[in-house]
């Protein structure tokens, strides 16, 4: 579309110019796909109006739908696009800006059997700066980089691209990284801190792999997360009840899409949708039940798996090493995510469910039912154990864990044992 501008468009605006502000309305909007359709073209001497439909379907507000008209001119030997802000979008005259202003939802809770908490809202601090107000930007930057883990071209990159007057988040971090930093902060002319809701495992890393953790959205993933209404930035469900729970425990953020002028003057609502808060999950697990298996695991590597065998429902799932959830909350720095990705006993595999352990004696049932059922063998059947035995081979041979063998057993004592 930029090669059919009019000269002074082209003169004026580059294509770069041109695309990103094309990319940037759609992005606010969360527009997944359009449609324009032309309806009818009325000239009028060296000028024309091409009047069209366009259907914008949004992961946030839907489908919305609006008339538009496209300015034409006749430029020697073709007609060419005048074009404005307001092709885009018939609310975005010149000197306003699309800003969607969004409402988080509030994340459910995740609960044990009883009602006890294990992933619950809390407190955190949101690290900012409004650009206007910094008067040396460099010590902002390195200071923030270094109290965030955040590099200082990440932190850049997000001053550059706002206006003067904004409030820019550059991290979450948990209350005491604000306390215990407060005086470099304070005297940083520009930073403003804000507290938020985050996510708090009350619990620390009690049922850790059960209960999972939050992260960002990696950016393969983003597309997929945002044709289901997320801007992108949020903090979803990575593994566990968190991850598998997210489309119960997210809710829908709410929001309003606006044009606003340069003195944020509100001049128009192109569309609005009210935020709905997440629905709690609550689990089979028994916090005491969960902590006496982990107490009792100790630190060996391997799990621990309690059932009900009435109704299967899984009690208690111990697993370690484990991690700490709230490494998560606010987004984990590199420096933690190298030492858990480094940690030889793989902290974040919950062996319980990603271990892979051959069934030991429990197969016993399996294969006396059936030897009965099959084969006529009875409880009361005798037979020797020498502590070896060999039927698949001399080269597999398999060892009893009596090394002098049981010696005359029955098949009942057999299972027994």
């Amino acid at each position: 579309m930029y090669d059919l501008l009019i000269d002074e468009d082209r003169l004026h605006m580059s294509q770069e110019d041109f695309r990103a502000r094309y990319e940037d309305t759609l992005n606010v909007a969360t527009v997944i796909s359009l449609q324009s359709q032309m309806r009818s073209v009325l000239r009028d001497g060296f000028n024309a109006t091409a009047n069209f439909h366009t259907r914008w379907q949004t992961g946030m507000f839907g489908l919305l739908e609006f008339d538009n008209v496209l300015p034409l001119q006749w430029e020697g030997t073709r007609w060419a696009v005048d074009w404005s802000s307001n092709v885009m979008l018939p609310q975005l005259t010149e000197g306003v800006s699309l800003v969607l202003l969004d409402e988080p939802s509030v994340r459910g809770n995740i609960y044990e059997r009883n009602g006890l908490g294990l992933a619950v809202q809390g407190k955190g601090v949101t690290v900012g700066v409004v650009p206007g107000w910094i008067e040396d930007q460099t010590t902002v930057i390195y200071q923030l980089s270094a109290i965030t883990g955040l590099a200082p071209e990440d932190i850049q990159s997000k001053i550059a691209n706002a206006r003067p007057e904004w409030f820019v988040p550059i991290a979450d971090v948990r209350p005491e990284v604000s306390v215990n930093n407060d005086e470099v902060l304070s005297s940083l002319p520009g930073v403003v801190r804000r507290e938020r809701t985050v996510r708090a495992y009350t619990t620390g890393d009690l049922a850790a792999h059960l209960v999972g953790y939050l992260g960002t959205i990696p950016p393969p993933e983003l597309a997929d997360w945002q044709a289901r209404g997320y801007k992108g930035n949020e903090m979803v469900g990575r593994a566990g009840a968190e991850g598998w729970g997210e489309s119960y425990l997210a809710g829908r953020r709410g929001g309003r899409l606006v044009t606003l002028t340069g003195q944020n003057r509100e001049t128009s609502v192109v569309a609005e949708v009210p935020r709905r808060g997440g629905d709690s999950i609550y689990l089979t697990i028994d916090k005491g039940l969960q902590a006496d298996a982990e107490n009792i695991l100790g630190q060996r590597l391997g799990a621990i798996v309690v059932l009900d065998p009435s109704t299967g429902f899984v009690l208690a799932m111990a697993s370690y090493p484990r991690f700490d959830p709230n490494l998560f909350a606010t987004g984990i720095d590199q420096a933690a995510w190298d030492a858990l990705i480094a940690d030889p006993g793989n902290p974040l595999v919950g062996r319980a469910t990603q271990g892979v352990y051959p069934p030991g004696s429990v197969f016993k049932v399996a294969t006396i039912m059936a030897a009965m059922e099959k084969l006529g063998f009875t409880p009361d059947m005798t037979f020797t154990c020498t502590g070896t035995w060999n039927q698949l081979g001399s080269e597999f041979v398999k060892k009893c864990w009596l090394e002098s063998g049981h010696g005359v057993i029955t098949l009942q004592d057999g299972l027994t044992q």
